[in-house]
């Protein structure tokens, strides 16, 4: 990924969009807490019962961990090309 001309990442496509994960977060019962259990979140938007959070470097056995302990649905989304691009461009 480059910006006005300068190498921002060089890391293959599939490597990148391993490293970040689009998740929402659906209550089973009930408000979602304030905070969430997840360090590496990147965006948010959220709602009283309803999450979606982007996470950078979050292991999939920590959100399905997360979603239990939270009494949640979790569904994953993986991010398209154009905001893998604005997240490495906005974060360097």
């Amino acid at each position: 990924i480059m910006d006005r001309g300068r190498i921002l990442c060089d890391t293959p496509f599939d490597d990148l969009r391993e490293k970040y994960v689009r998740v929402t977060l659906t209550s089973l019962a009930g408000a979602l807490p304030e905070r969430l259990p997840f360090t590496n979140v990147v965006e948010s938007r959220r709602n009283g019962t309803q999450a979606t959070l982007t996470l950078r470097d979050t292991p999939l056995a920590q959100i399905d961990s997360a979603a239990t302990t939270l009494n949640c649905q979790a569904d994953l989304h993986p991010l398209p090309l154009e905001d893998l691009y604005r997240l490495v461009v906005e974060r360097k």
